[in-house]
């Protein structure tokens, strides 16, 4: 059986690299192959391909998705895609590439997976040695990682070494095959494995050793930062194809703004005031604008948020971008209509917001294992008590797990929630549920209180980390009793 598999492969592999590209329309890239029983075991979800027309942290919920279906180990489809290029990540198994598990791919290719297991995969056919070489530089990320003491100086020195010699493997490898690459495809992926290997270096120290650090990894950091800081603002990409489609460049950045914030004050926490004015100052164009709003949507949980739409709304221009920023701000802004969810309960039953008028809500979202989630829930008790028997107030606490039994035994953990709680799911949409991506919720928890019209009162209600700030979340219920 495993010789005719192995057969089948083969033919598999050699009629879509002499056949397969044939039959491709503009706009279209083939994907098929075989994948082993070993592979499928290790699946957590079912399997699709989700594609972005151009992958950003802000629309990471934003996709086509195109289901896969696997017939005797095999599957083929075809992706349609909007543009010459997108990102493609399998969802069923995960594929690690330079960034999570994203694949760039250009229509016309045709590609052929073997995926033995996720640690096992290989691309052939049209298009496939981007691929291969995308999942290069997703394992050359942490290579050569060792162990050290907190707040030892020669952890900087070893992962810097590391970090130029992983970029020397990888270029020379991005080299070799140049000559079939476009220019703009090549320039690309140097870009992208620039940022993902610097990611990395940025990974290897942790930030309780950024604030914490003595004076001799303080000083150790002082010499790598400052030069670092100085490049990446003077040296900024400016080309808009970059821009738009190397996301982990922009990730990068801001992951640079937010841990160098911390070394210069040596707060635990970096802060949006700090981050939003070192883009507004440092950088210019279409590179400021995307950074800006990276900036925004991570801090939407911050109750300040608000107070940066106008500046934000003056310094972007381009009209994607500017369409994105206005329609995140109005779905926060208090006094507009809250969106008209239709969830379902444990029981099968669907609950929109209009089934609701007349109370108070307020709403969490949580997943099962979000440790933040279960942080929330305890600074929460403090006000379920408070209102507990107050028909007027309703607690809504909202899985985003794909299946129902994971939302069930979320529930029956008493993590998330309360008692008096009204559960509810998305009823399989996990992630993609119009009421996620209408608050552009892509990270969790998440908070949000609906007044008796049904309209926003808070879509950043303070965290109630302390006695002042859950009294001051009291006091906003309080308001529109």
């Amino acid at each position: 059986m495993r010789k005719l598999q192995f057969l089948l492969l083969i033919l598999s592999l050699h009629s879509s690299i002499v056949f397969g590209n044939a039959n491709i329309k503009p706009k279209q890239v083939k994907l098929s192959g075989y994948i082993s029983n070993e592979a499928i075991k290790e699946f957590k979800r079912s399997p699709e391909i989700r594609i972005f027309e151009s992958f950003s942290a802000e629309t990471a919920t934003d996709a086509d998705i195109t289901p896969v279906v696997i017939k005797d180990n095999f599957f083929s489809l075809t992706l349609n895609l909007k543009n010459d290029f997108a990102y493609i990540d399998f969802r069923g198994p995960y594929i690690n590439s330079i960034y999570l598990d994203l694949f760039f791919v250009e229509a016309g290719d045709s590609l052929v997976l073997s995926l033995k297991n996720n640690k096992d995969a290989l691309f052939s056919g049209r298009g496939s040695e981007k691929l291969n070489y995308q999942m290069y530089v997703g394992k050359m990320q942490y290579n050569n990682w060792k162990n050290f003491n907190p707040g030892d100086p020669a952890k900087i020195n070893h992962y810097k070494s590391t970090t130029s010699t992983n970029l020397k493997l990888c270029f020379d490898s991005l080299n070799k095959m140049r000559n079939i690459l476009s220019e703009k495809t090549y320039e690309l992926l140097k870009v992208n494995t620039t940022s993902s290997l610097n990611d990395a270096f940025l990974a290897s120290i942790p930030l309780n050793e950024v604030y914490t650090a003595d004076s001799a990894f303080y000083s150790r950091l002082k010499d790598e930062f400052w030069p670092m800081r100085m490049q990446l603002s003077g040296l900024a990409i400016n080309d808009p194809f970059i821009i738009n489609n190397a996301n982990i460049y922009i990730q990068y950045l801001y992951n640079f703004e937010k841990i160098f914030s911390i070394f210069l004050t040596r707060e635990r926490r970096s802060r949006l005031q700090w981050i939003y004015e070192q883009f507004q100052n440092n950088y210019t164009g279409l590179l400021r604008e995307k950074l800006i709003i990276m900036a925004l949507l991570n801090f939407k949980g911050d109750p300040q948020i608000m107070k940066y739409a106008g500046s934000a709304l003056n310094l972007v221009k381009d009209s994607t971008n500017r369409t994105l920023l206005k329609t995140f701000f109005d779905h926060k802004t208090p006094g507009n209509k809250a969106y008209d969810f239709s969830l379902i309960d444990p029981n099968g039953k669907r609950v929109s917001l209009q089934d609701l008028k007349g109370k108070v809500l307020v709403i969490d979202t949580w997943y099962k294992g979000c440790i933040g989630c279960i942080m929330l829930t305890k600074r929460l008790k403090p006000i379920f008590t408070k209102f507990k028997h107050n028909e007027k107030v309703l607690f809504i606490s909202v899985s985003v797990d794909k299946e129902k039994k994971t939302f069930i035994d979320g529930i029956k953990t008493g993590l998330y929630g309360s008692k008096e709680c009204l559960y509810l799911y998305t009823g399989g949409n996990g992630h993609q549920d119009p009421f996620l991506l209408h608050y552009k919720y892509s990270s969790y928890p998440n908070m949000l209180i609906i007044d008796k019209m049904g309209n926003v009162v808070s879509a950043n209600p303070p965290n109630p980390v302390d006695n002042s700030s859950t009294q001051a979340f009291i006091n906003l219920i309080n308001e529109n009793l």
